[in-house]
């Protein structure tokens, strides 16, 4: 007994030591194409196993004159995937969009920590309609130049607070259609450059009074159709270049802004007044003074005494 004990051992750790095998690497027909000014690997109807250890070669005959390092954009449609494909970006040196589309009923996605290891040339990700419900907090940081975000119609509950930190290049944000019950007031903090953010369609409450801070640049900002009854009195400071505010469909609010000026927008903070008046329970301290005494005096925004300390 103890001998077949001890065989079965030894059995076991030889088959743990066996190195990844062929039946472990799966190929990737693409169809390689022009296709909306983009050359292609256009990948349809393939399913990538539940296991990130499985290794993935791209293959197909490429147009006449071109190669892989000419390829800018991975086009993955009616498909079954897990997990990114990582292997794109060593394949294909220079791709420039990562797409990811109408996936087969119930897939299921998530981020990998290093999902977008060696995407130093990528400027979108496309992950639309894929069950995506988990993204690590580092796992763009290998997209320095990303430029545009598309993570549509997923199921999304959460997103992590430093997930854009290194993406200085964001233009466009797009989140609408998942499951978002709030959105950290520091989460476009390093998007310094970000011109469009949508978030229509999701289950937030509020919106914290520096969401948009650091966004100068914002033109249009949507929150339509969420659950949104508190936004913090700051929230529009200092968006001089914003001119669309799509609040439609909230508790506090439920009306769009298409063309806001400065000659209007004095009209959007009393459309905002209920909301305002919702954010923390009171209206928010903003102004400190001292007197001539040495002593601090405590205003709120609307000019009404708070205390003296």
């Amino acid at each position: 007994m103890k001998q077949n004990i001890l065989a079965l051992t030894i059995l076991c750790l030889c088959i743990s030591s066996i190195p990844l095998s062929s039946a472990q690497e799966q190929t990737l027909p693409c169809t390689f194409r022009m296709m909306d000014g983009f050359y292609e690997c256009f990948l349809n109807a393939v399913s990538t196993p539940n296991n990130e250890l499985w290794n993935f070669a791209f293959t197909g005959t490429h147009i006449a004159g071109q190669s892989n390092a000419g390829v800018t954009r991975l086009n993955i449609q009616g498909s079954r995937s897990y997990f990114i494909i990582r292997q794109a970006f060593t394949t294909f040196v220079n791709l420039r969009v990562y797409s990811f589309t109408a996936p087969i009923a119930g897939n299921v996605m998530r981020f990998q920590a290093d999902a977008f290891q060696n995407a130093n040339m990528l400027e979108q990700i496309i992950i639309n309609g894929a069950g995506l419900n988990t993204i690590f907090p580092n796992a763009l940081i290998g997209a320095p130049n990303l430029q545009v975000l598309n993570l549509q119609n997923n199921l999304l509950t959460s997103l992590p607070n430093s997930l854009l930190d290194l993406s200085y290049r964001l233009t466009t944000c797009n989140l609408m259609q998942n499951q978002l019950t709030e959105i950290h007031q520091t989460f476009f903090a390093r998007t310094t450059n970000i011109t469009n953010i949508n978030l229509n369609n999701n289950q937030l409450t509020s919106l914290p009074q520096i969401l948009l801070s650091q966004t100068r640049l914002i033109v249009q900002f949507h929150a339509q159709s969420n659950q949104i009854n508190a936004i913090g009195r700051r929230f529009l400071d200092n968006l001089n270049a914003l001119t669309t505010l799509n609040l439609l469909g909230n508790a506090c609010v439920s009306q769009n802004f298409p063309n806001i000026n400065s000659g209007n927008i004095n009209d959007v903070h009393t459309a905002l007044q209920n909301c305002y008046n919702n954010y923390g329970g009171s209206v928010e301290p903003r102004s400190f003074r001292m007197n001539l005494r040495g002593m601090m005096t405590l205003w709120r925004e609307d000019g009404t005494l708070v205390g003296r300390l």
